[in-house]
């Protein structure tokens, strides 16, 4: 790729740019604090065209700076649209910056993720579980102690042939099933589980705020409860029952992901992530230009 001559990415970007008569952004890596600042820095004060086209790469990070990001570039090109181009990944707090585009641009290998917030396990270091976990698992004992409940009680009214009140055998139903599940209910930590309640409630309030014509009605709950895993793919297929605009790249678009592969791989795995407004800077593969920028 640094052996491609700097004027052949400068056409793949002017091309890029008039197609979508937008200013074009590159973000690839960790969505997070300081970086969102580096971002609006990026972005013009006076914008040359009117869209935002966003190429992002990201496998999540802090949704408020997520959250930052999106509104930014919005305000900035309040009199167009917020175009998110996904080449590969997109997943987690990338998913609220989908939340706020106007329209998805995905290719084939692209994949979104779900918004259920990852929390810190405690007394692990770097480990994480999703805050849907105490949810599911508060859901599964409700209906594993009612079905229990339900089970004893029919039984006791059928063996004793119905000579047993309906309230004796409610009373020994409950006796019989709060013994079983009493200890593992007293496991579950009211502190943690509110923890866990307020972690889904931040996604689930910048999803709200972010949203755009394009988000289906039911999709930002979706996003946060009807996945099984945090890294559930969603490709552009399943994309399209969530958002009413999910297109493909053109072939000026892949000319462009094709061209900042490399860079946007190594991006993924850095500590910092890749930033940059390609109409505005120079050619990303070379990574004295990244020096001079500080980024």
């Amino acid at each position: 790729m640094a052996n491609q001559p700097e004027i052949e990415l400068t056409d793949i970007v002017q091309a890029a740019a008039e197609e979508s008569d937008a200013e074009v952004y590159l973000y690839f890596g960790d969505l997070g604090r300081p970086f969102d600042e580096t971002m609006m820095d990026a972005c013009p004060r006076e914008p040359a065209r009117p869209n935002a086209l966003l190429f992002l790469e990201t496998f999540g990070g802090d949704p408020g700076a997520a959250y930052r990001i999106t509104r930014y570039l919005k305000a900035s090109h309040s009199n167009g649209k917020l175009l998110l181009v996904v080449d590969r990944v997109c997943k987690s707090a990338g998913t609220l910056v989908a939340l706020g585009a106007d329209a998805l641009i995905m290719s084939d290998r692209a994949e979104l993720g779900p918004l259920d917030t990852q929390i810190e396990k405690p007394d692990e270091v770097g480990g994480h579980h999703s805050g849907l976990v105490v949810v599911q698992t508060l859901r599964t004992l409700q209906e594993e102690t009612f079905r229990l409940f339900e089970d004893h009680f029919l039984k006791l009214r059928a063996r004793s042939r119905y000579r047993i009140t309906t309230r004796t055998t409610a009373e020994l139903a409950c006796t019989m099933t709060t013994g079983l599940f009493g200890p593992t209910y007293a496991q579950i930590d009211p502190i943690r589980l509110g923890e866990n309640y307020r972690a889904l409630q931040v996604a689930l309030m910048y999803g709200r705020r972010l949203s755009t014509e394009n988000v289906k009605a039911d999709t930002i709950d979706q996003l946060i409860s009807a996945f099984p895993s945090h890294g559930f793919v969603i490709d552009r297929l399943e994309a399209s029952t969530l958002f009413n605009e999910v297109r493909e790249l053109t072939a000026i678009q892949h000319q462009l992901c094709d061209y900042v592969r490399t860079v946007a791989q190594e991006a993924l795995f850095s500590d910092e992530p890749w930033i940059s407004h390609l109409t505005g800077d120079a050619d990303p593969s070379k990574s004295e230009d990244k020096e001079e920028k500080g980024q």
